[in-house]
């Protein structure tokens, strides 16, 4: 008696839900992939899925005005690829493509728009900017570094090109979307470009400098030799005479000497002291502006500095020659070793400069001369981009990534 109760709750179970079919409220998603690319013309796979509703199901794909280009039906849940020929038209209405769905339990879509038209595919690249994030990962020291054109036709192919003119690695994001090349400092760093090219043109943004995991010591002599320069005329480099109380600079009562002197030594120490923190923690610097700004300031502070402690080397020396014996009591040795480490300061902040001057021009000059600008002829014909894999498409926000389905022949051209 259950059993037969049973069975009659079931056949009722089973009328109740059948009936005519009904619109699914599922959404379709639609994308696309650019597979050739010709002068007038594009060979794109366009891809339909709706993962939610029940197999089989018949996808038709629309053009404008309802023209129906073509049908497939899946029985698996992979999504239908429609691989097509569109010549490109100058209005967006003459190249729309739509999606629609059909199963046992009714109708869906139709998906968002897709609209192709000529200006959207004739725009050179422009507007690249990119952006360098460091930090550290499992590897070491690691600099993110993003790439995106705000202006271009699809497909963009990003390259990461050395100071040596070779492409390091590239990416074919999808559209709108930055490439993102995730660089460990232990294995490379120096001078770095990103390139952007769509077959039309080509752009590059300007040098980046990616520092090295670890950064380069600064010398503590100079910080040391200005200490001692400036606290030697500062501590002894006035006296004065059994006459009067007045002080007056050892150097030939010239204040201009120890003026000069002590200000450099002061100046000197200050940017010393401020360049080793800069070496301590530029490898935490993400900004890459902020990294080049600091590499150039270095090198020319430091080149200043050496060509002024020379001009103070010969003006101390030469003011200290004309002094009189007995104008000196006391501060004779502090102006000699003031003097001396003058000299000195020379030296070592000429090697400073030099360091700064090889670590900017790492590899500035090999850039020059090896990057060769991609720009292709304008007399060029356009290049076919290759078909190696469908699972990023170049598809607008609404979509998301499909994966291929083999064995479809391609409908005629549209």
């Amino acid at each position: 008696m259950r059993f037969l109760w049973l069975l009659f709750v079931a056949m009722l179970a089973a009328y109740s839900f059948s009936g005519e079919p009904t619109e699914g409220t599922e959404d379709i998603t639609i994308a696309y992939k650019v597979l050739a690319v010709y002068p007038q013309s594009r060979r794109v796979l366009i891809t339909c899925d709706i993962p939610e509703a029940p197999r089989p199901i018949t996808y038709s794909l629309m053009a404008s005005r309802g023209v129906l280009v073509a049908k497939r039906v899946v029985r698996d849940y992979k999504p239908a690829t429609f691989n097509i020929n569109i010549t490109l038209k100058s209005s967006p209405d003459l190249l729309t493509y739509s999606c629609q769905a059909a199963s046992d339990l009714g109708t869906y879509g139709p998906s968002s728009r897709l609209q192709m038209y000529l200006e959207l595919w004739d725009k050179p690249v422009s507007q690249l900017q990119t952006d360098v994030t460091l930090y550290n990962g499992d590897s070491g020291p690691t600099a993110n570094l993003s790439c995106l054109a705000s202006s271009g036709s699809p497909p963009i192919i990003y390259r990461l090109v050395a100071d040596d003119g070779h492409v390091r690695v590239q990416q074919r994001p999808l559209h709108g979307e930055p490439a993102t090349f995730s660089i460990p400092l232990s294995q490379m760093s120096g001078w770095f470009q990103c390139e952007a090219t769509n077959g039309i043109s080509a752009d590059s943004s300007a040098p980046i400098l990616l520092p090295p995991a670890e950064a380069q010591p600064r010398l503590l002599t100079t910080l040391v030799l200005a200490l001692i320069v400036f606290s030697c005329i500062f501590g002894e480099g006035y006296s004065n005479t059994h006459n009067t109380d007045q002080l007056h600079c050892v150097f030939n009562k010239n204040e201009d000497a120890c003026r000069y002197g002590s200000a450099i030594g002061v100046l000197a120490f200050l940017a010393s002291a401020f360049f080793l923190v800069v070496d301590a923690l530029f490898s935490q610097i993400s900004n890459a502006t902020d990294r080049k700004y600091l590499v150039i300031g270095d090198l020319l502070f430091s080149a200043l500095w050496t060509f002024l402690w020379f001009v103070g080397f010969c003006f101390l020396t030469n003011q200290w020659a004309a002094t009189k014996a007995e104008d000196v009591l006391v501060g004779a040795d502090s102006a000699r070793a003031a003097i001396t480490f003058s000299f000195f300061s020379i030296f070592s902040w000429g090697v400073l400069a030099f360091l700064a001057y090889q670590r900017y021009k790492a590899g500035v000059d090999a850039f020059i001369e090896n990057y060769v600008d991609p720009t292709p002829d304008p007399n060029t014909a356009y290049a076919s981009y290759p078909s190696s894999s469908v699972e990023n498409y170049q598809q607008p926000p609404f979509t998301q990534n499909v994966e291929t389905t083999e064995g479809y022949q391609p409908p005629p051209v549209y």
